[in-house]
């Protein structure tokens, strides 16, 4: 299954005319790395919407990295959704291959990001994104999940919070940290204080 999976992303590049694509994989396909090194989106020139969901997977920051390399640069890209629940080897370098390929396309506008119950992130993942995301245009949506990592603390807010601040056209923003113990109130209240400025 994983070896016919690997066939389907890396054929997507001969869709040059492909506007969108939507990618549900189910949690019993046991989807790894391997089936992400093929994916290649560079002649789809023409597409504006992504939505890839590989929940409770065993994709590791390497599969991502491949992942973010396959979506670098894509001109005319304006929404992205990524659902990564409970891929519980996804860390901090999977996060920044992220930011470092979203930065790269000029028309992005909308982000939802979904990485809840991803233990290993940590507050340095929102250090990076502050620091990596400069170039971006102006996002009118993000929604971020991160239930239940549980080694994100208030620091992580004050960062997110900085990144927010170069977005004042910003029209939806949906940001989830339930369960993630060690966010006291002072972060929510960060986050409360750049919402209400």
């Amino acid at each position: 299954a994983e070896k016919g999976l690997g066939k389907l992303l890396g054929s997507f590049n001969r869709l040059s005319r492909l506007c969108h694509i939507t990618l549900l994989i189910p949690e019993e396909s046991q989807m790894t790395d391997q089936s992400l090194l093929k994916m290649n989106f560079k002649r789809l020139t023409s597409l504006k919407e992504v939505y890839l969901q590989f929940p409770n997977s065993d994709l590791t920051d390497s599969g991502i990295y491949h992942l973010a390399k396959a979506l670098n640069g894509l001109p005319k890209l304006q929404k992205m959704k990524l659902d990564f629940l409970e891929c519980d080897e996804i860390g901090n370098s999977a996060l920044h291959s992220l930011w470092e390929m979203m930065n790269s396309l000029p028309c992005l506008r909308e982000i939802h990001l979904q990485l809840s119950c991803c233990l290993t992130i940590t507050d340095a993942a929102f250090h990076d994104l502050n620091e990596t995301m400069r170039c971006l245009p102006p996002l009118q949506i993000i929604k971020f999940k991160f239930d239940t990592c549980q080694s994100i603390t208030d620091s992580a807010m004050v960062y997110l919070c900085q990144f927010l601040k170069r977005f004042p056209p910003l029209q939806n923003l949906h940001l989830r940290f339930s369960n993630c113990l060690k966010i006291t109130d002072i972060g929510f209240e960060t986050v409360i204080d750049i919402i209400s400025n």
